[in-house]
């Protein structure tokens, strides 16, 4: 709807709910003139004057359109907009001034449109999927790359596609469709380089440079980031890499998530607590457009990561009644070199689509760890050398047909291996070593070469068969083959000797299992307007052989079951069941021992059974697009049968573990739930609570042990033009596994804020506060961070920040095994304070 005052030459554009409500605020006593449209109905104008009407409701009926169309054109006194099928076109220019500088601010001016304080564009009130640009994804990013760095000059038009298709064959079939928004480019300027860098000092010699450079052009894309910080903290030299890739889930398996290839942001945002830290970052992504049909996308990567750390671990095993405490400082350099490259050929017109992607990875890592164990009434030191060195390559091979309007078919080919090698040297110095060590000494040196080799085979094969418009089978086959093989050897020697002969062996292990993992299903969906139903029937085949000559088999047939409908006075309700059959990691079938640790050893079992679970879940979801009002619930009941937990023991200073499958089944539910409240376009109040109850047999008491986690979090924002906040708390309530009549409780309060103050056209301020207090019944941790910034814009490109940081860390951070039976709490202290000069210059 569009309507404008009688005194006024300035229009508004409304968009209605799933009612066909439209709400108009603040409504002045002069002439309103209103214009409706909807597709497949006649546009209606109205002019009312408000003081006439005593009831605050206004009911416009539209009558249906006696022609059909393809496109409407709103122009005249209106915002130049274009309605199609399938898309809505806003031309940009109508909404700007010409005075914006990213893509971000000329959303934020165009009607219907919402960018978040992270980045994300929000539609009516949903969530943009994909950001393309003349209909080609833009590089990597999801929505967050191009409303941070695409600049607002080269925006044309800005249109919403509802129902967007990466790959042209699956269009129209509801399979991966994902709300977008295309830009059009300016005509004139279609070719641009764009981006940011940064330069950092402080007067604690620390030194940060970034630099983030983009070439577009409609055939060749190009993105590079180079990233230098000799850092102090964990906080000032990370990479936000989600910006350069984001996500795209694996729409094409029908049963979960399966990717066995290198995922590289894990590797590059592990974000610890550590001393000090030398990182050298780059990475290089093109994408070059040959044809209409034909893409390539190469990624290029090297790091180098130089880190010290110092920690302290306490851990309490509650089922040995046993104690252990380790004081450790570690420095490791890790260097990680990454290649991937993807073809792909997606014409629009002949129902093919086909995609080859390579992936490489070599990642070596040394370590150096002096550390010191106090156990019981133990002591021990040692120094530990290890080295480590991994080599990966993954290729993914898929082929999408549609044969015509009723048949289609998905194949996809995944395979991969990994080679891992390991080479761990221990020095040991204690009062008393080990029983299974024979030298009467109280020092020795212990080793262990571990070299393991992956292998994975997946494929899958759909078929599907368009019944009608609102009814679709679909036939399935999935096979997942794996083989786990390597070789275990440790060996240990008096401290006085360097010969390798003087070694003696202490364990031999060796594994070489193979595992093969079949579904078969048949499913039959169907959707239309009062709801979606999907019913199927699978059946789940694993096979496995282990060495000594022995098999195992284990087949279920198991029914598949989706309902999503939507009640009006309730909202979305959706109710699902599926089923999961896996097999234990493969490095548990050891048929003997090898060292864990230099007090610790780990014992294999090739009797390890193949886990089932059934898994019952529930949501409702219930939203105000008007009023960005939001509610959702989700409860999931999961039962685990044949659960995979260990024994342990702890016997004349030795700590064992193994592997073994409980008789027990496990038993898990979640519930979250999410609720939003705007109280005005300023106010918002958002609010999470989590609820975790965990439940899982103890094998060395014969007895069932129970977990709770209860995390509530609320926090306020506010969002004017020259202010920008948020205040909020976060409570953790978490048990301890304990077999003792009364359970331990953790407790975590975290009060946390941020500000953001524009002072003027040339300054801004902001600045984060984050305090956190955790407490059980043996300990007590405290965490404050403050930062604050001042930041000077000589003008939209060039900017000036001082900042302070200042951050006290003096917290044990505990870490819940669920299967290990026993806490653990490391304590971090860090205590950095300092002053940063930054220069930054956005092009």
């Amino acid at each position: 709807m569009v309507y404008g005052f009688a005194n006024s030459d300035k229009s508004k554009v409304l968009f209605a709910d799933s009612d066909g409500n439209f709400f108009i605020e603040n409504v002045k006593n002069d002439s309103l003139t209103l214009t409706v449209s909807y597709i497949g109905y006649t546009t209606k104008t109205i002019t009312i004057n408000p003081k006439d009407y005593n009831d605050d409701v206004l009911k416009i009926d539209l009558s249906p359109s006696p022609f059909e169309f393809k496109e409407i054109v709103i122009t005249d006194t209106f915002p130049d907009m274009v309605i199609n099928e399938d898309s809505i076109i806003y031309n940009a220019k109508f909404y700007t001034e010409g005075t914006e500088f990213k893509l971000r601010e000329v959303l934020k001016k165009t009607p219907g449109f919402e960018v978040t304080r992270e980045d994300e564009i929000l539609y009516k009130g949903e969530k943009v999927n994909e950001l393309l640009v003349e209909r080609e994804k833009f590089f990597y990013g999801g929505t967050k790359l191009g409303v941070a760095y695409l600049p607002a000059n080269v925006v044309s038009k800005i249109e919403v596609i509802e129902k967007y298709n990466a790959i042209n064959a699956l269009k129209g079939s509801g399979t991966g469709d994902r709300l977008a928004v295309n830009i059009h480019l300016d005509k004139t300027k279609n070719k641009f380089v764009f981006g940011d860098a940064l330069v950092m000092g402080n007067w604690a010699a620390r030194h940060r440079f970034n630099a983030n450079t983009f070439y577009y052009s409609p055939k060749t894309r190009i993105n590079s980031i180079l990233d230098y910080s000799n850092s102090l903290d964990r906080y000032s030299g990370s990479v936000n890499l989600f910006r350069i890739f984001g996500f795209t889930p694996e729409f094409l398996d029908p049963i979960r998530n399966k990717s066995d290839k290198v995922d590289l942001i894990p590797s590059l945002l592990d974000l610890r607590n550590i001393n000090d830290k030398k990182s050298l970052f780059g990475i290089i992504h093109l994408v070059q457009k040959v044809n209409d049909n034909f893409n390539i996308n190469v990624i290029a990567s090297h790091i180098n990561n130089d880190e010290t750390i110092n920690s302290n671990s306490y851990r309490k095993y509650y089922e040995l009644n046993t104690e252990e405490l380790s004081l450790y400082n570690k420095s490791q350099m890790t260097q990680l070199i990454f290649y991937d490259v993807e073809m792909v050929y997606n014409p629009k017109d002949n129902g093919n689509y086909f995609a080859y992607n390579l992936n490489f990875s070599k990642l070596p890592n040394k370590i150096n760890q002096n550390s010191q164990y106090f156990i019981q009434d133990m002591d021990y030191r040692h120094n530990l050398m290890t080295k480590d060195k991994d080599i990966a390559h993954y290729h993914d091979l898929k082929w999408i047909k549609k044969w015509n309007a009723k048949w289609s078919h998905i194949s996809n080919l995944k395979w991969n291996e990994k080679s891992e090698k390991t080479a761990k040297h221990w020095d040991i110095l204690g009062d008393q070593i080990p029983g299974f060590y024979t030298f009467a000494e109280d020092s020795l040196t212990a080793i262990q070469n571990q070299t393991i080799l992956y292998k994975n085979f997946y494929l899958l094969n759909q078929l599907d068969y368009q019944i009608n418009a609102n009814d679709k089978l679909t036939v399935f086959h999935r096979l997942d083959y794996s083989q786990h093989k390597g070789s275990s050897t440790d060996q240990y020697s008096n401290q006085n000797t360097s010969t390798v002969e003087d070694y003696q062996t202490l364990f031999n292990s060796a594994i070489n299992l193979h595992n093969l993992y079949n579904i078969y299903a048949l499913r039959w969906d169907r959707r239309n307007r009062k709801y979606a139903l999907t019913l199927g029937l699978e059946a789940h085949h694993s096979h496995q052989n282990i060495p000594i000559n022995k098999t195992q088999n284990q087949f279920d047939l198991r029914p598949h079951f989706k309902f999503t409908k939507t009640i009006e006075s309730i909202g979305e309700i959706n109710l699902q069941y599926y089923f999961n059959q896996s097999a234990p990691l493969g490095i548990w079938y050891w048929d003997s021992t090898y060292l864990q640790d230099f007090n610790r050893l780990s014992i294999g079992n090739n009797n390890l059974k193949i886990n089932t679970e059934d898994n019952f879940q529930f949501k409702l979801k219930r939203s105000s697009t008007r009023k960005g009002n939001s509610f959702s619930l989700t409860t999931r009941y999961s039962i685990i049968h044949n659960p995979l937990v260990f024994e342990y023991n702890y016997v004349n200073q030795l700590f064992t573990s193994r592997p073994i499958n409980s008789n027990k089944n496990s038993e898990q539910l979640s519930t979250f739930i999410h609720f939003q409240k705007k109280f005005n376009p300023d106010w918002t109040m958002r609010s999470v609570f989590y609820f975790i109850y965990s439940k899982y047999h103890s094998t060395t008491f014969n007895n069932f042990i129970q977990r709770y986690l209860l995390a509530p979090r609320a926090s306020v924002f506010y969002n004017s033009e020259n202010f920008e906040g948020e205040i909020g708390y976060n409570l953790i309530l978490n048990t301890i596994p304990n077999l003792s009549e009364k359970t331990e409780w953790i407790k975590s309060h975290d009060l946390f804020s941020n500000v953001k103050v524009f002072l003027g056209e040339k300054f801004l301020w902001y600045s984060d506060v984050n305090f956190d207090i955790s407490q059980s019944n043996n300990s007590k941790q405290n965490y404050f961070l403050w930062n604050t910034t001042l930041q000077y814009g000589l003008s939209a490109k060039h900017k000036f920040e001082l900042s302070c940081f200042n951050i006290l860390d003096n917290r044990n951070l505990i870490e819940n095994y669920f299967n290990a039976q026993f806490y653990s709490t490391n304590t971090y202290k860090l205590f950095p304070r300092y002053f940063a000069l930054q220069y930054v210059i956005t092009f």
